[in-house]
């Protein structure tokens, strides 16, 4: 069963939207975690369904509808990245977003949802260093020295896996699974 599996791997997830739509991924960005190492990096730009690119996105990105017009599609590129994602543990920093778009753009695609359970790094980062004054990636970051570009798909993907893996090694931890027991993390399903 799916629920009693032992995750040594996981794969961190991060998209970027072109506007309030789930389903206007413009970016996304899989850092693969494999005995506690990044061993795997995805980034693509993606072309949304419509070219509609919000101002207030575009100022948080700075992707435009310019930058995607000849870009696949998700569709186009589920394959790529799709064995990242079935029958294993994902993590996303703010997952209720991460994983809203996701299923939104399967779904636009009529693609088959994976075998995939999740877990938030927001939740993780609360329990772990509960005196920081927010647990938002940059602040997450900071305290742990990473410097990194903000709301760069891939590099928001990258921090956090680096976050996950100094901590699991701080506490002598093999699988990422038993450190979140040990938080008493909840790990849901796709």
């Amino acid at each position: 069963m799916l629920t009693q599996l032992r995750y040594m791997n996981y794969t961190v997830i991060d998209f970027e939207t072109a506007n309030n739509y789930a389903n206007s991924a413009c970016a996304i960005g899989l850092i693969r975690v494999e005995n506690n190492c990044i061993s795997k990096k995805y980034y693509c730009l993606i072309k949304p369904p419509s070219l509609f690119f919000s101002p207030y996105n575009i100022a948080v990105h700075g992707i435009t509808a310019h930058d995607v017009q000849n870009e696949p599609t998700f569709e186009e590129i589920y394959h790529r990245f799709s064995p990242f994602l079935q029958d294993e543990m994902a993590v996303a920093h703010n997952a209720a977003f991460e994983m809203r778009v996701l299923k939104a753009c399967l779904e636009t695609y009529d693609i088959a949802p994976p075998r995939l359970q999740y877990f938030d790094s927001v939740i993780f980062a609360r329990r772990c260093w509960p005196h920081l004054p927010n647990h938002k990636l940059n602040t997450v970051a900071e305290y742990h020295g990473f410097s990194f570009l903000h709301h760069n798909a891939l590099e928001d993907a990258e921090v956090t896996a680096k976050f996950l893996i100094k901590k699991t090694l701080e506490e002598n931890k093999t699988s990422i699974s038993d450190l979140l027991a040990d938080l008493k993390i909840n790990i849901k399903k796709l």
